[in-house]
């Protein structure tokens, strides 16, 4: 029985405005009905924010990872592959240094369910940011018997902060989201373990976690992290906190050998300079100044979430290349200054040093201050670290705003607190607007290219994939011949803007030679796609697109030559390039047979058959392939087979329109 002494620590803590234990059990304090209904409060606040995605489509990286992947299509019967290659594997285009088996079966499963329907995925990501919204809260109560404001205060901040909207409205990002519920799981499963020893929540904690490293990588900071987080928590013994660690780093190096054997260790090599501006650089010093300068400007984005951006690339932060830089002294001072201060709380196990630890530790992988990754900033990459600073803003309103001292526990005085109704409120429906005022971006890559290239203009990245957006292929065919030159012009001078900021970018070089080739400048046209496979002579599309402006200016021996490279080097089996090929054949054997070259004409021909059957073979669906098919053999003398694929051809224009009308 406690004593009365006992029975009393906790109110004479608070009315001292020292931190209670935290090892108070939470029924003492805390009814069932109230825990549910602000479980479900936060839920529905973290669906409503994000509601008006619903109707989004792709993004960005929605194409290579879901709807252009070839394997992620094929839907859960691919989902052995999934633990055997890259995330982006089924997409050519993209090279691939991420291993996430657990994302990639979640995209599987979502276009098994519903195919091409973005709508889906989206709901998933919003239900799935609800939920974890309401289970942060669960977990807070868990850590914090009893202390529902501090609890309920910290996961309302998190729910409706505007620096999530990269991760949320946008369906690639259900990464972000899924291991930081699995690793809350592992935190909830290391608790229980603390507290009751009990091999179940050991295994649970450390499975959990094995997970969550197959979902995304970062989360392997919290090999630490849940370890931390019991030595906060509980009075539990060293003993048991090593033995999690312990268990947790034997999954760790299982999780690390897989990802060798499958892609190579977690790293990237040889990463662009538009894509992480550190590399600009080679000077150790100057890519870490720059990279704490921005950890300065995460937490003005914590702090102050406007304007965001869905890139940050070169040349939006220029390097820091003095110690004086001011931006620099000041992160270094702030970041330096709170790591200090959590140490020197360490063993009083202050939740505020608590909450600056989770920050820095799960920061740490991704800032660029220990190993370089492949972006120099992203908002996406403060989902995890955004508990460490709600959980701040949580301990610091409770403190401040007096609801430590408070007994009686209920929405109504919550709300009626001055603190809480004059302050922090209007920030709650400043970041709610916010929110949702953001998500409108994210509804396309045409909405969110038109508005982050205003953010960031001196972004090489977005000017590029404006540029590409305004010029888009099925756009220019809907324009008068006027409003198609003023939008190849607008385009042109946006990636000229591009060349300025960082000239050896070959997809830019790529795409302006596009634009010169539709302006009708194929000289331009061919010096820039040059300039594309000097940059990169690995890219089977910039070999296609040279050798159609060599074919469509009557350089067949040029032609030939860069078409044969684009099959040779694909990856995978290019349809167009194969039947570009075959049309150069095609066109070799009509010259020769006017010149009376019949033997050789036929050889030509042969070809040009072979090949429109080899992009068949790759493609049924291609109508080019069986049109040129029937003019050949119209060429060669055979009407029967003319008529054939003729009539083959008007069948699969007819199937495609009815596809493409059914998306």
């Amino acid at each position: 029985m406690k004593s009365k002494k006992e029975k009393h620590q906790h109110t004479r803590a608070a009315e001292k405005g020292q931190e209670p234990s935290v090892k108070t059990k939470a029924s003492d304090t805390l009814s069932a009905g109230l825990k549910r209904s602000a479980f479900l409060f936060l839920a529905l606040i973290g669906f409503l924010v994000y509601s008006n995605t619903l109707n989004h489509g792709y993004v960005l990286d929605d194409f290579s990872v879901i709807k252009d992947n070839k394997l992620t299509t094929q839907g859960l019967s691919a989902m052995p592959q999934f633990f055997k290659t890259g995330l982006r594997d089924g997409n050519f285009l993209v090279e691939d240094n991420l291993y996430r088996p657990i994302t990639k079966t979640v995209f599987a499963a979502e276009w098994q369910i519903a195919p091409d329907q973005p709508a889906f995925a989206h709901f998933v990501n919003v239900i799935s940011y609800a939920f974890l919204c309401g289970f942060f809260f669960l977990l807070l109560l868990k850590l914090f018997p009893g202390r529902f404001y501090l609890a309920f205060i910290s996961a309302l901040v998190f729910a409706v902060h505007p620096i999530h909207t990269e991760v949320v409205a946008n369906i690639k990002s259900i990464d972000e989201i899924l291991a930081l519920m699995m690793v809350f799981l592992s935190m909830w499963f290391a608790h229980d373990y603390a507290i009751g020893g009990k091999a179940k929540y050991l295994l649970a904690a450390s499975l959990i976690y094995l997970l969550a490293l197959f979902t995304k990588e970062n989360a392997i900071t919290f090999l630490v992290l849940v370890p931390l987080t019991m030595y906060f928590f509980t009075d539990t013994s060293f003993k048991r906190i090593g033995t999690v660690f312990g268990v947790m780093g034997v999954f760790t190096v299982m999780y690390l050998m897989i990802h060798k054997s499958v892609i190579g260790m977690i790293g990237v090599d040889n990463v662009p300079v538009v894509d992480n501006s550190l590399f600009v650089t080679q000077s150790f010093g100057e890519q870490r100044m720059t990279a704490i300068y921005i950890l300065g400007l995460y937490l003005k984005l914590l702090l102050v979430p406007h304007p965001l951006s869905c890139d940050y690339s070169y040349n939006t932060i220029p390097i820091v290349s003095s110690a004086a830089h001011a931006g620099f002294i000041f992160s270094l001072f702030i970041h330096g200054g709170l790591f200090v201060y959590a140490l020197l709380k360490l063993k009083s196990k202050n939740p505020i040093a608590y909450a600056i630890l989770f920050y820095l530790i799960s920061l740490s992988v991704v800032s660029n201050v220990f190993v370089l990754i492949g972006t120099n900033m992203g908002e996406r990459l403060l989902f995890a670290p955004s508990v460490g600073f709600v959980l701040a803003v949580g301990l610091l309103v409770e403190r401040f705003g007096g609801f430590i001292s408070e007994r009686e526990l209920s929405f109504s005085k919550l709300f009626s607190r001055l603190s809480f109704s004059a302050i922090l409120l209007p920030v709650l429906f400043a970041f709610s607007y916010k929110t949702i005022d953001r998500n409108r971006d994210w509804k396309s890559d045409n909405t969110l290219f038109e508005a982050d290239v205003k953010t960031v203009p001196n972004s090489a990245h977005m000017l590029y994939y404006h540029a590409g957006m305004i010029a888009k292929p099925d756009s220019l065919k809907m324009m008068s011949p006027d409003q198609k030159m003023i939008t190849l012009q607008k385009s042109e001078q946006e990636l000229l803007k591009a060349l300025q900021i960082w000239e050896p970018f070959p997809n830019v070089h790529g795409l302006i030679a596009r634009i010169y080739k539709d302006m009708g400048n194929y000289e331009k046209a061919i010096f820039h796609y040059n300039r594309t496979l000097s940059l990169n002579n690995n890219d089977p599309t910039a070999f296609n697109n040279l050798a159609t402006c060599y074919f469509e200016t009557g350089r067949l021996p040029q032609a030939e030559f860069n078409f044969k490279k684009a099959v040779e080097i694909s990856p995978i089996c290019y349809a167009d390039a194969m039947c570009n090929l075959g049309s150069v054949y095609g066109t070799m054997g009509e010259i020769n047979l006017q010149q009376g070259k019949q033997d050789s004409a036929k050889i030509y021909f042969d070809r040009a058959i072979g090949l429109f059957n080899q992009t068949l073979g790759c493609d049924a669906s291609y109508e080019n392939a069986y049109k040129f098919l029937g003019f050949t053999y119209r060429t060669l003398g055979d009407s029967v087979k003319f008529r054939d694929y003729m009539f083959q051809y008007d069948q699969v224009v007819a199937n495609n329109a009815k596809a493409k009308a059914v998306k």
